[in-house]
C-alpha cells in the first residue's frame, strides 16, 4: 500500500512548542512599555505648544515632539489601537481588531453606531480645520480641538480615536475622507508588519535549538497515524534532513504554515512548506482580515477589500505555487488527499476561508479524507484558574480542542448545498472513523 498523501497545517502553537516567544503579546509588551514611557516623559515636560504638518519642521524632531519620538521608536498607529482593543478583549487578536476598527462598532467610539475609521476621520477633519485658520477664544469646541493637537502633555487623556488622528496629522499629509485615512492606515500596517517580522527574525536567530526542535516535532506529526493505513508504515517513515524509508522524496507531504517562520528553511530533504501569510526570510509578512468580513455593499468596499488577506497576498504575488491538496475526482476513490492534520492552530474565524476551500477541494462529505486534530496536554500555560478548579492544562487542552473542532465542522456543514448532509457531517465523519482528536506526538 502506498504512503498516504497528507497535508499538515501548523498554527502559532507549533512555534510556541518549539521555544519561540511568538505570541503577539510578547512582541507588543515592550512596545507598550515604550509608548507609556514616551507619554510620561511629555506629561512631565509641560506644554511647549506649536504644531507642524511637515516632518521637516524643527518642532517635529525627536525630543521635541511626542509623535516624532513615537516614529523614531517604530511605534505605529495600530499599536495604540491594538493596546486599547486588548483592554476590552483581554488578549491581542490582531485580525479581529483590524476588522472591527474598519467595519464595526466597538466601545469608545465618538458616536453610537459609528465605526472607528469614521470616528478618526471626523477628529482628523476637526484637527485640520483648527490648524488652518485662526480660532476664536470664544469657540470652546475649536479651542479644545486645537489644544488636543498642540499639547503633548495631555496625550494620555485623549481617546484612542483622538490619539490616532493626532499622529496621522503629524505623520502624513492626506485628505479627511475615508479612502485617504484607509490608505495611510495601510502604510501604518506595513510598518507594524515589518516590526513584527524583525522581532520574529531575532527570536529565531536567538534560539539555537528552534530548528532542531521543529524538525523533530514535524517528524512526529508527519509519521503519526500512518499505520492506520498500513501496519508496515512505522514512525520513522519520514525524517527531515535524513533518509526516507519510502522513496527519495516527501512527495506525499505538504505543510501549510500559518506562522511567519520556516523551521526547515535550507534543510534537504524536506517536505514542501508554504507560509501562507509570508515569512521572515525575505518573503514579507501579511496581517489581514478574512474576506468574509467585508460586505460588498459597503460604500468603502474598494478600500476595505485591500485589508483582506486574499487581496494582499494577490497584490504581493504570493498566491500559492504548489497544490496543497489533491482534489476529489468523481469515480476515482482515493484520488483526494488522505489525511489533513492540524497542530497549534486556533481554528478561528480569521482563517476559516482557507479551511472551507480545503474541505471543498477534497469533498469532505463524500470522500475518504481523514481529519486529525492535535491538542497538547503538555503545554506549559496552565493558569491559576485551572489549578483552583482542579483542572489540568491537559484536560483543558483536550476540551478546548473538542469545542473548536465542533464549531469548525458545524460551521462548514452549514455551507453545504445539501442541508441534511451539513447537519450530519460531524456524525458521518465519526461513524466512518474519519475524525480524530488526539494528543500530539510531543
Amino acid at each position: 500500500m502506498p504512503v498516504p498523501d497528507q497535508l499538515v497545517i501548523l498554527g502559532n502553537g507549533f512555534d510556541l512548542q518549539c521555544g519561540l516567544a511568538s505570541t503577539f503579546e510578547a512582541f507588543e509588551n515592550p512596545r507598550k512599555y515604550m509608548i507609556s514611557t514616551i507619554i510620561r516623559t511629555y506629561a512631565h515636560k509641560g506644554y511647549v505648544g506649536g504644531i507642524s504638518l511637515t516632518p521637516s519642521d524643527d518642532q517635529e524632531q525627536p525630543g521635541k515632539s511626542l509623535a516624532a519620538d513615537f516614529r523614531a521608536q517604530g511605534i505605529t498607529a495600530w499599536d495604540l489601537i491594538l493596546i486599547a482593543d486588548e483592554q476590552v478583549r483581554t488578549w491581542y487578536d490582531v485580525e479581529a481588531c483590524i476588522r472591527d476598527w474598519l467595519t464595526g462598532y466597538a466601545e469608545g467610539h465618538q458616536r453610537p453606531g459609528e465605526n472607528q475609521l469614521r470616528a478618526v476621520r471626523n477628529v482628523y477633519s476637526q484637527y485640520i480645520e483648527v490648524t488652518k485658520q485662526p480660532v476664536s477664544i470664544e469657540d470652546f469646541v475649536a479651542m479644545a480641538n486645537l489644544n488636543n493637537c498642540l499639547n503633548d502633555t495631555k496625550f494620555e487623556q485623549l481617546s484612542v480615536d483622538q490619539q490616532v488622528a493626532k499622529l496621522l496629522l503629524k505623520w502624513y499629509k492626506c485628505d479627511a475622507d475615508d479612502d485617504s485615512i484607509m490608505k495611510v492606515m495601510m502604510q501604518e500596517l506595513h510598518r507594524l508588519e515589518t516590526a513584527f517580522s524583525n522581532y520574529m527574525e531575532n527570536e529565531v536567530a536567538g534560539n539555537k535549538n528552534y530548528c532542531n526542535h521543529a524538525c523533530l516535532l514535524l517528524d512526529g506529526l508527519m509519521n503519526d497515524q500512518l499505520n492506520d493505513y498500513d501496519s508496515l508504515l512505522v514512525n520513522n517513515t519520514y525524517k527531515i534532513g535524513g533518509d526516507i524509508s519510502f522513496g527519495s522524496s516527501f512527495n506525499n507531504v505538504r505543510i501549510l504554515d500559518f506562522n511567519y517562520t520556516d523551521p526547515i528553511y535550507g534543510i534537504k530533504p524536506a517536505p514542501t512548506l508554504i507560509n501562507i501569510h509570508g515569512n521572515i526570510h525575505g518573503g514579507g509578512i501579511v496581517f489581514g482580515i478574512d474576506s468574509n468580513s467585508v460586505d460588498t455593499d459597503d460604500s468603502n468596499y474598494p478600500g476595505l477589500v485591500k485589508f483582506t488577506k486574499t487581496y494582499r497576498l494577490m497584490a504581493l504575488g504570493k498566491g500559492r505555487k504548489t497544490e496543497l491538496v489533491h482534489p476529489h475526482v468523481s469515480g476515482q476513490p482515493g484520488s483526494e488527499t488522505n489525511m489533513i492534520k492540524f497542530f497549534g492552530h486556533s481554528l478561528g474565524d480569521p482563517d476559516y476561508s482557507y479551511f472551507q476551500a480545503i474541505f471543498d477541494e477534497v469533498n469532505l462529505y463524500g470522500s475518504d479524507t481523514r481529519l486529525v486534530f492535535y491538542y497538547n496536554q503538555n503545554r506549559s500555560n496552565e493558569n491559576d484558574a485551572d489549578r483552583e478548579n482542579g483542572n489540568t492544562a491537559g484536560e483543558n487542552a483536550q476540551e478546548e480542542m473538542f469545542e473548536k473542532v465542533n464549531r469548525l465542522i458545524t460551521t462548514y456543514g452549514q455551507t453545504l448545498d445539501n442541508k441534511d448532509h451539513g447537519r450530519n457531517l460531524m456524525h458521518k465523519l465519526l461513524l466512518e472513523n474519519r475524525l480524530k482528536v488526539v494528543q500530539a506526538p510531543v
